[in-house]
């Protein structure tokens, strides 16, 4: 076991060698396969926080984890009018539609899972999204009970007027779900022109009123698995997966608030 001292004097790359991780893939290289040996080879001259300018000889293994299988779980059709659809006039001059193309599909974004005491797999997210940026976003569930293999449609258990993102769950010792997430008006802001742009009229719509009651971080709880959710709590911090739960049976969030 190592002191107090040796800890702190753990570089970041001494960290990253200890994980599993290379330079490689600090400097933009694409991850191989988990649990596969990355090939000796040569960086050079490449910008890595922390670590000055130098040639790495890289050979490292990956024994974080081991991809058994990757399948698809969750997707969500697309609604609205995408790339192809082409538009015209017709004899009154209106606006016609003469080629409609569906999008493919709606986007979904940063899940987190939970395993219940009784074996059932819940994944929350923020699902029915037109991208990253837009004011739809949703909390949302899926379920499974035969560990992975088939998964339940999406479940909305949030939907405030404002972008609902980074749904974290967990259960509790007593068996109580808690799922947490931010809202976010990012949509309404000149640093994202596009969103900005497209949902302009969303934005005029949203009130002083609205954002001051739901522009926030908030948790929810369900006592019976997720059949029945109370109403919203308002916290001071987020994260993208929530809190955890100490062994004393307290709550520990830490985020940024």
């Amino acid at each position: 076991m190592k002191t107090n001292k040796q800890l702190s004097g753990l570089n970041r790359r001494k960290f990253i060698n200890m994980a599993g991780l290379t330079a490689a893939a600090l400097a933009g290289a694409p991850f191989l396969s988990m649990g596969s040996t990355v090939q000796k080879k040569s960086i050079r001259d490449k910008k890595i926080e922390g670590i000055p300018n130098k040639n790495f000889d890289v050979t490292e293994e990956n024994t974080l984890a081991t991809i058994i299988e990757t399948k698809l779980i969750c997707r969500e059709p697309g609604k609205y009018l995408g790339q192809g659809t082409e538009y015209g006039i017709d004899v009154n001059g209106h606006p016609i539609i003469k080629k409609r193309v569906t999008e493919t599909d709606r986007y979904i974004g940063w899940p987190t899972i939970a395993k219940t005491h009784e074996g059932e797999l819940i994944i929350a997210f923020s699902g029915d999204r037109d991208s990253h940026v837009c004011p739809w976003g949703k909390t949302q569930i899926i379920r499974s009970r035969d560990e992975g293999k088939t998964w339940s449609a999406p479940e909305t258990i949030t939907s405030t007027p404002l972008d609902d993102r980074d749904a974290g769950i967990i259960q509790t010792q007593k068996g109580t779900l808690l799922v947490s997430w931010f809202t976010s008006i990012a949509f309404t802001l000149p640093a994202y022109p596009a969103a900005f742009e497209r949902y302009a009229r969303v934005a005029e719509k949203i009130t002083s009123e609205t954002r001051k009651q739901w522009l926030g971080n908030w948790v929810r709880r369900s006592e019976d698995n997720g059949k029945t959710w109370q109403e919203p709590v308002r916290t001071i911090a987020s994260a993208p997966h929530g809190p955890i739960q100490l062994r004393d049976g307290r709550l520990m969030y830490v985020g940024t608030g």
